[in-house]
C-alpha cells in the first residue's frame, strides 16, 4: 500500500517516480503490477531499466478514480 495525503487530487495518468537506479532488475510482487493507494486510489507499477515508477489508474466516467466512488 502506498500511502496518500488525503489533500492530493490525482488526475489521470499522473506518474510518480519511486526507485531510480543505474539498472532495475525484477519486479515488485503485486498482481496485475497495481498497488493500491490508502484512499483507495489504483496505482499502476510500470518498469523502465532504469527506473520504476507508479501511474494513476483505473478512472471512472466522471474522471474520479475508481476508489473515491460514493457506496
Amino acid at each position: 500500500m502506498v500511502t496518500v495525503d488525503p489533500a492530493f487530487s490525482p488526475a489521470p495518468d499522473d506518474s510518480f517516480t519511486i526507485l531510480s537506479a543505474d539498472t532495475v532488475t525484477g519486479t515488485f510482487a503485486q498482481p496485475n503490477d497495481t498497488v493500491t493507494g490508502s484512499d483507495g486510489t489504483l496505482f499502476r507499477v510500470v518498469y523502465s531499466p532504469t527506473a520504476i515508477r507508479l501511474v494513476v489508474d483505473r478512472l471512472t466516467a466522471h474522471g474520479t478514480p475508481y476508489s473515491w466512488l460514493e457506496s
